[in-house]
């Protein structure tokens, strides 16, 4: 029974994660391969369409599972320098974000 619950066992969405791990200091590794496959350019656009809390939460997410992911590592701070780049304020938000 568990084998074919893993087999059919839909994938969590990105928006899923984020939901599922917001405020918790723990997560699962297939979660940080789902959002390790996110592009530089994905993971940028998906910051910029955060809003409120959210963006603070979601971004945190994003943190906390790239401490065992290298590449998802890169590819957060790359975006979060590209948002930052685009304007003062945007700079101001991020600033939250370097000292982790």
């Amino acid at each position: 029974l568990e084998s074919a619950y893993l087999e059919l066992k839909p994938e969590l969405t990105v928006i899923e994660i984020l939901e599922l791990r917001k405020g918790t200091k723990s997560y699962n590794q297939s979660e940080v391969e789902i959002l390790s496959r996110l592009t530089k350019d994905e993971i940028t656009k998906l910051f910029k369409s955060f809003n409120g809390n959210d963006l603070t939460r979601y971004i945190r997410v994003f943190l906390l599972l790239s401490s065992s992911n290298q590449e998802l590592k890169t590819n957060i701070d790359e975006a979060l320098k590209e948002i930052a780049a685009s304007s003062k304020l945007n700079a101001a938000r991020m600033t939250k974000f370097k000292n982790r």
